[in-house]
């Protein structure tokens, strides 16, 4: 069984993921509309990573460009935010991965809901997920909870979380460093 890899794929996108995953031993194959990628189930992540590292897909931390492609025509406020977000993760991710050591970043943004007659609503959050190489991981992670931070509306540095590719805990909101 397979799983999809990415879709939406430029031609040279395919192309060279299909040479990195080649020489990495890791079984692929083309969609028919020859713009997605698919690899056995159980291989995601690490295919994800290994071409992250390669900077493949040039086109997967799609930022602000995505609202390039979407016609404002009958879209939904919720696909809207969707987009939004989307784009936001994005921009910080390449963000982050312009930073010196930092091979790979991934973020995930969950945006406040708004609640009309809720007082505990629900305030914003973030996790990132970098892979690095050569740096002080924790000094890092704790300019990248700043970072993230101070670009997304209503966050605070304790509700980012950053881990790395191994799924270690490298800083959180109970992190003492903090402040």
């Amino acid at each position: 069984a397979y799983d999809t890899l990415y879709v939406g794929l430029d031609r040279a996108d395919v192309n060279q993921i299909g040479l990195v995953l080649g020489e990495a031993g890791i079984g692929f194959d083309v969609g028919a509309d020859g713009t997605s990628v698919l690899v056995p189930a159980g291989t995601t992540a690490q295919a994800r990573m290994l071409l992250a590292e390669k900077g493949l897909p040039t086109s997967a931390n799609a930022g602000y460009e995505l609202f390039d492609n979407v016609g404002s025509l009958g879209l939904t406020s919720f696909m809207q935010q969707i987009t939004r977000v989307r784009a936001l993760e994005g921009e910080i991710a390449r963000t982050i991965q312009s930073i010196s050591g930092i091979k790979a970043a991934r973020v995930h943004i969950v945006m406040s809901e708004r609640a009309n007659f809720r007082r505990d609503e629900q305030q914003p959050s973030a996790s990132v997920v970098i892979r690095y190489a050569g740096i002080d991981a924790e000094k890092s992670a704790m300019s990248i909870r700043h970072l993230v931070a101070a670009a997304v509306p209503g966050l605070s540095a304790d509700k980012v979380t950053v881990l790395d590719s191994s799924g270690n805990l490298l800083a959180a909101g109970d992190d003492p460093s903090n402040t």
